[in-house]
């Protein structure tokens, strides 16, 4: 659970490991420490828990998450409702899972560390105007 004390004195970076089933969301104060990791469900009520989770922390300036086009489509939508950036970030590279190693916390973690720092990010595509009714259609 965040702790309470700790709100108004910390800008929060989210980082979020999507999959079909679940995510995997990782927090970091504005120095890069990490506060908490927790899974939620992949359903519109588990984003919800994911965003009040995060927002337990502090402030969110912004989220990095991996696969906005797919599976963290639902959740981006509703982070960018909230006003919160989210940012598209990529998986870490072959190189760096060998010598890490892989798990959910872990690319949970660098998605939010991705985000703080700014580097290897994209704004995602809203999903959302004219090139998305033509797509549609």
């Amino acid at each position: 659970m965040p702790h309470q004390h700790a709100r108004t004195h910390i800008t929060v970076f989210g980082g979020v490991d999507t999959h079909t089933d679940t995510h995997h969301a990782a927090a970091l104060d504005h120095h890069g420490q990490v506060l908490g990791d927790a899974e939620f469900p992949a359903t519109p009520e588990g984003c919800t828990q994911l965003l009040d989770w995060l927002s337990g922390f502090g402030p969110v300036a912004t989220a990095g998450v991996e696969g906005t086009g797919s599976y963290g489509k639902q959740l981006a939508t509703l982070l960018r409702r909230n006003n919160i950036t989210v940012r598209e970030v990529s998986r870490p590279n072959r190189r760096t899972r060998r010598n890490h190693g892989k798990s959910d916390v872990i690319d949970a973690i660098n998605a939010a560390r991705t985000a703080l720092s700014g580097d290897g990010t994209a704004t995602p595509k809203t999903a959302a105007g004219p090139v998305e009714s033509i797509r549609v259609l």
